[in-house]
């Protein structure tokens, strides 16, 4: 780790966020980003060679994770502490570095932070810390507060049936996608399949609770199969999935204060048509954006050991 001792504070129960896999007996539902793209050579180069580690699989002009998505980032995390299930509120300032407010009596110190978290949920941290804080670290939260995210509501279900987004026409989104799961490589042969629902519908429905979803999808099915009843259905509500206005710059970091953000927010560009801004891309910018920060944090540990 570039002679630094690295811990994930992490909110949910595994690493990754979107790249996740949700089980449900011996159903495997990749329910978050469906696919790694590549948006050039040097980016397919090192997903070949995690191809070649039983990491990923190809899957037409795609990769996926093997055996499940989140094969993916649990590789990234090998040999790196990882805490899970634990949520950071605010940050502190102590005579050595940073603090990391868990809970009123947990904290983390650290002498770097790095924010690798959705833009909104970066800038609610940072605002809610000391007025100083605050202050010492506008570089950061004043450009994420210019990032906007859409939401994605995603619906996992078994049913032996072939289903496409218009035969779930009733579900009342006319942008969403389809992704049937027992065709990926390494899956089972039960028909499992992962449904998106478009931003702007999953916006429009935001606050709806899971059940709901669920009753919404049953009846579509329903009405597009007849007595075809799925085995398995859950919705899985992701409050930042994709990215719709993000920043140019590959990563901000403070040198001053030892604090920096990644993310797939990171590396846009001006020009609505290019590559990179293809929410197809978010797995590749939120590398490229992690890996440039590491790049620019990386000499601070040299010089320590001088």
């Amino acid at each position: 780790m570039a002679g630094y001792r690295v811990q994930v504070l992490e909110k949910s129960r595994g690493v990754g966020g979107r790249i996740s896999t949700r089980r449900d007996g011996e159903l495997r539902f990749d329910h978050g980003a469906p696919f790694a793209f590549a948006p050039d050579e040097n980016i397919a180069r090192g997903l070949r060679v995690l191809e070649q580690c039983d990491v990923l699989s190809r899957d037409g002009d795609a990769w996926v994770g093997t055996p499940t998505m989140n094969a993916l980032p649990r590789c990234f995390a090998s040999g790196v502490l990882v805490r899970t299930e634990c949520t950071a509120h605010a940050l502190t300032r102590t005579s050595s570095g940073w603090r990391v407010k868990l809970t009123d009596d947990d904290n983390v110190d650290a002498d770097i932070v790095v924010l690798a978290i959705p833009a909104p949920q970066a800038v609610a941290i940072l605002r809610r810390s000391e007025p100083a804080i605050v202050a010492a670290t506008a570089s950061i939260h004043e450009p994420l507060s210019h990032v906007t995210m859409s939401p994605c509501w995603s619906l996992m279900f078994a049913i032996d049936a072939d289903i496409t987004a218009q035969s779930l026409a009733a579900f009342g989104d006319d942008g969403l996608h389809v992704y049937s799961q027992h065709t990926r490589p390494g899956r089972g042969a039960q028909h499992a399949w992962v449904a998106h629902a478009s931003s702007a519908w999953s916006a429009a429905h935001l606050e709806d609770n899971a059940t709901s979803i669920e009753s919404r999808v049953a009846s579509a099915i329903t009405e597009a199969h007849g007595a075809v009843i799925p085995t398995t259905l859950r919705a899985h509500r992701w409050r930042y999935a994709n990215v719709q206005r993000g920043l140019h710059a590959p990563f901000l970091w403070s040198a001053e204060h030892d604090i920096g953000a990644c993310g797939d927010w990171a590396g846009m560009t001006a020009a609505a048509n290019d590559a990179m801004n293809d929410s197809r891309y978010g797995i590749a910018r939120a590398y490229l954006s992690a890996t440039a920060l590491g790049e620019a944090i990386k000499p601070m540990a040299i010089e320590s050991h001088l």
